[in-house]
């Protein structure tokens, strides 16, 4: 009577083992690009969400670029776009909005400012280096 062979062999298991092992060092690194970016994400709603309200309310003729002030005129105050994920600090000065990005979630040096124009058009700009520029490439 012959024996029938039963399971897999040790170097079919090693050979197995080793595949994974390559596609999951491919598959995490393109995980965390886009964990970064979808963090980053969140600080460019934030600053859209703001142009959309201070335009709305510099071309009602509520406020000038020189008296906006956040939380005020439904213009969202610094603590709602700091209680996102990724924002760390929100500052306006001059109708200009600077944003800062969370380092530990998406790299450090992750800014974008908002500059509010006096007929209230907004022009966004990013100093990003989180994932390749994750932020630049979403303004």
């Amino acid at each position: 009577m012959k024996k029938v062979q039963q399971g897999f062999t040790l170097i079919e298991l090693m050979i197995v083992v080793a595949i994974i092992g390559i596609l999951a060092s491919v598959a995490l690194p393109a995980y965390q690009n886009n964990v970064q970016s979808a963090n980053a994400a969140h600080i460019i709603q934030a600053a859209k969400d703001f142009s959309k309200k201070a335009s709305v309310a510099i071309q009602a003729s509520e406020v000038t670029v020189a008296n906006l002030l956040l939380g005020t005129n439904n213009v969202p105050t610094a603590a709602t776009m700091i209680a996102s994920d990724s924002v760390t600090g929100a500052a306006l000065a001059a109708g200009v909005l600077t944003l800062t990005g969370d380092a530990d979630k998406i790299g450090a040096g992750n800014v974008v400012t908002v500059t509010m124009a006096a007929d209230g058009t907004a022009t966004f700009a990013g100093s990003c280096t989180a994932a390749g520029s994750a932020c630049a490439g979403l303004l």
